[in-house]
Parts: C-alpha cells; structure tokens; sequence
C-alpha cells in the first residue's frame, strides 16, 4: 500500500463485514429494549465479537453484567436472582452449555408464555435442597466460540432467541486490520502500524493460518516492545515466535538482517544524495527508508 488509504477492494470488504456488524448490533439492541430475552453469537476468537456487542450496549448506557470464564450452573442463577432486570453478557462460557443444570436455567431464563413487556420468566432452582425462585426480566447475551450441540435441551434454546454466526474471510480480516493501522495507535503513527499489519498479513498468508485482530494487536505490542528498547529479538522474530508457536528464531531471519546490515552500509558509502540512497536501498531490500537507518544503527 503506496498510499495511507484503504484500497477500494478493501473498502468493499469492510463493508460487507460492516453488515454482519449492522445485524449484530440490531439483534443486541432487541435485547436491550426487552424484546428478546436473549442472543446467541458464535464464531472465531478475534473478530471483536464480544466488543461490538459491549460497545453497542454502551450506546444505549447499558453496562451488562458480566458472566465470564468457569461458570457453575449454580452461579448463573445467582447473578439472574442478584440482577433480574439487568442485561447479562455470558462470555466465551462455553462450559456452561455442557452442564445441564446450566442448560435447563437458560431454557427458563431466555422464554416463557408472558405477554408482559419485558416478559417474566420465572426462575426456579431446586438441587440438593437449595430452593432460589424469581422472576427474571432481564437479558442474557451469550458469545461462544462455537455452536450449539445439537441435542433438544440447546436446540430448545435455540428457538427461543436470535441465533447467529459470526464469520469473516481472511480478506475481511485483512480489511479490519489496515483500517485499524490506519488510524495510527496511541504510541505509533499509521506508517508504522501499517508495516506491522502487512508483516503478520503476509506472514499468515504465507503459513496458511487464520487472521485475527489479535494478531495484529498482539504484533503492536511486539513492535512498540523493540522500538522502545526493549532489547532482545527484532520485533519480527517476536511476532514470528506467535505465529509459529516455538520460540526458535529462523537462521533465515538472523541471515537476513545480517545481509540487509551489509547492504544499508554499502550504500551509505556511496557518493549519492540521501534521497537517491533511500531510493537505491528500497529497490535492493523492497523496505522502508525506516528499516535502512535501523540497519546502519544496528
């Protein structure tokens, strides 16, 4: 990318993920007005589900409750008894959809027979002699990274709420990412985002593996790590060691800084102005005017 902008491919992949955006948002608003006593969203880590539901409900001065990591079934009726008119956000739970208790306080929680508004769903809990009943107008938003099991106990769940998937193809994710970089981070301007987000763009490509704005955010971390001193690997071989999972740094890599090394001071011995060794180095290396003074300093 020449130019600080987005392509116009990529601008249309932003749009098409801006759709499936605008149907989450709908569905998490429905929620909120008490239309619905609940919503499933389900799909890869990553693509800022849990986030777009979070800042949808912040538009409308919502804080949801949170209902996050190893959740027994007896926990969620009590944050629904502590909280009966809250909306609650289930996240990344997906042990309690293993649990039948857990299976039969959502089936309640999530639908009953009331013509109310917001409807009342009765509550109860009777297991080893320990009785909570209430009434439940509230909400429950479940993200998940996968989708339901197919059994009656979660199919029944399933007709009684808004059930989507949320999926992105690695072009969209592509699109998120540069337009993401493109607006710079608190601690590095565009130009630079946008090299750490075409260096894990082209390095997952190049592997096969999926795409993610963890990935990049993660990379951000790296890069700004380094740039600020941090000492150790180059920020590359940081975000390498995320991408391939091990902590062995490629000889190709360490090869490859050594010979870019030798060819940043090859040019700064030659009789050209500074404009036409920036120009000489880009056609030799294929990189930044960034990445030459880096070499000369290193």
């Amino acid at each position: 990318m020449s130019e600080l902008k987005l392509s116009e491919e990529d601008a249309r992949h932003l749009e098409a993920l801006a759709e499936q955006h605008k149907i989450i948002r709908s569905r998490v608003h429905q929620v909120a007005m008490g239309m619905y006593g609940g919503y499933y969203l389900y799909g890869p880590g990553g693509l800022g589900k849990t986030y777009t539901v979070r800042d949808e409900l912040d538009k409308h001065g919502i804080t949801p409750e949170p209902i996050d990591g190893r959740v027994s079934a007896l926990a969620l009726v009590q944050a629904l008894r502590k909280f009966p008119e809250s909306v609650h956000l289930v996240d990344d739970c997906e042990s309690l959809l293993d649990d039948k208790q857990a299976r039969n306080i959502l089936r309640q929680a999530l639908w009953s027979q009331s013509t109310k508004w917001p409807m009342e769903r009765p509550i109860r809990w009777n297991v080893h002699k320990r009785r909570l009943n209430f009434v439940f107008t509230g909400g429950l938003i479940i993200t998940a990274n996968r989708a339901l099991a197919d059994i009656p106990e979660l199919n029944a769940v399933k007709d009684r709420i808004p059930y989507n998937e949320f999926v992105a193809s690695f072009a969209e994710v592509v699109a998120l990412i540069r337009s993401v970089a493109l607006k710079g981070h608190e601690h590095a301007g565009p130009a630079e985002c946008l090299e750490v987000a075409e260096h894990i763009i082209a390095r997952s490509r190049e592997l096969g593996r999926s795409l993610t704005m963890r990935n990049y955010l993660s990379g951000m971390k790296d890069y700004l790590y380094w740039r600020n001193g941090g000492g150790g690997p180059h920020w590359k071989d940081l975000i390498a060691s995320s991408l391939h999972e091990t902590t062995r740094v490629r000889a190709s890599r360490v090869e490859e800084t050594a010979r870019d090394r030798a060819i940043a001071l090859e040019i700064s011995q030659m009789k050209l102005s500074q404009k036409e060794r920036l120009a000489l180095w880009t056609e030799r290396t294929g990189k930044s005017e960034r990445a030459y003074w880096r070499r000369l300093a290193s």
